[in-house]
């Protein structure tokens, strides 16, 4: 199995939004602690095992509509860590335009502090 916990696409900036993540039957809401344009970190998300593949549904902050992507679990919850690394796998081009937005706003908000 490959070895993602360290492949970023572009880096990671710091948000607090909450995450739907759907596996199944199973519906949990998380904190999103970070993101970027292939992926973001769930904090003390449910632990699942690394390549199960699961639905995000969320709003980026100061947006209105709700995205959803499937994600790749790329990390899982260790000892004293209870986040997951997501890699995004299924991205719609809309949403991918809206994350890409989302994100250049931020790393630029970053650059003027």
């Amino acid at each position: 199995m490959p070895d993602y916990s360290n492949r970023r696409v572009g880096p990671r900036i710091p948000v607090e939004m909450w995450v739907e993540e759907r596996s199944g039957k199973d519906v949990y809401y998380c904190h999103a602690g970070s993101l970027s344009l292939g992926g973001l970190h769930l904090e003390n998300a449910a632990p699942h095992v690394i390549g199960t593949v699961i639905t995000l549904a969320f709003t980026l902050p100061g947006d209105d509509q709700q995205l959803v992507i499937k994600g790749e679990v790329v990390s899982s919850a260790r000892e004293g860590d209870y986040g997951t690394g997501i890699r995004f796998v299924e991205l719609p081009p809309l949403g991918r335009e809206r994350l890409w937005a989302f994100v250049s706003e931020a790393q630029e908000q970053a650059k003027k502090e």
